[in-house]
């Protein structure tokens, strides 16, 4: 038998530690790229709820400011305000644009709208966005939103929000209350700039910002 031929047939070590070294290096070039795929994925996933979530909320407050109800005891009030240091201001205004979820709701009249925004449990949670829809009959005195109530959730993991009020004139103000005329040119403001930041997911430190304006038509009543 030739013993050269037996002693020559196996690997040496080098060779099996050179081959498990190269067989690492590739699992880890896979994985390295299999993860970064993900990170792509999992990043235009969590952008893409943030938009969905951005379209619903300037919406919404587009919508109903838009409908805005001018007539007798008609208001609107936007107050500056923050929260952890960030604008969360908050804003209240008379509309016709109620939102009817229950049969028995009242249908004729106006609504009592209130946006405002308040912290959530942990703050990396961010800011909660409630939607307040009350609606009251045609000369109701009662017009005063519940303390306590801050309606419908809209949706959470907002840094900011803030609202500006322009006049006819265009000079814009960080407030506005409608019940004082003799601060502006017209009872009601000319447009509302609305700003909403949101937190973002791969950057904490970095807002993702949307803005919008609602041009309103003054009605002849307060020209």
């Amino acid at each position: 038998m030739n013993k050269s031929w037996l002693d020559n047939s196996g690997f040496t070590l080098m060779e099996i530690l050179l081959a498990i070294s190269i067989f690492a290096a590739v699992v880890s070039m896979a994985y390295g790229s299999y993860n970064a795929t993900f990170r792509v994925i999992d990043s235009a996933e969590s952008q893409a709820k943030i938009y969905e979530k951005s379209r619903v909320v300037l919406g919404l407050i587009v919508n109903d400011l838009q409908l805005l109800y001018q007539g007798k005891g008609g208001i609107l009030q936007g107050t500056e305000d923050t929260l952890s240091g960030e604008r969360a201001d908050s804003l209240i205004f008379s509309s016709n644009g109620h939102i009817r979820f229950d049969r028995d709701d009242i249908v004729s009249g106006y609504a009592l709208i209130a946006y405002q925004a308040i912290a959530g449990e942990n703050e990396e949670d961010g800011l909660s966005l409630y939607r307040y829809d009350k609606v009251f009959l045609p000369g109701s005195k009662e017009k005063e939103k519940e303390e306590d109530d801050l309606g419908l959730k809209i949706c959470d993991g907002l840094s900011g929000l803030s609202f500006q009020y322009f006049d006819d004139s265009g000079e814009s103000f960080d407030e506005w209350n409608s019940e004082e005329p003799e601060d502006t040119a017209n009872t009601f403001p000319s447009m509302v700039q609305i700003t909403v930041r949101f937190m973002s997911a791969e950057d904490p430190e970095t807002d993702i910002i949307f803005k919008t304006g609602v041009a309103i038509e003054i009605a002849e009543g307060q020209k």
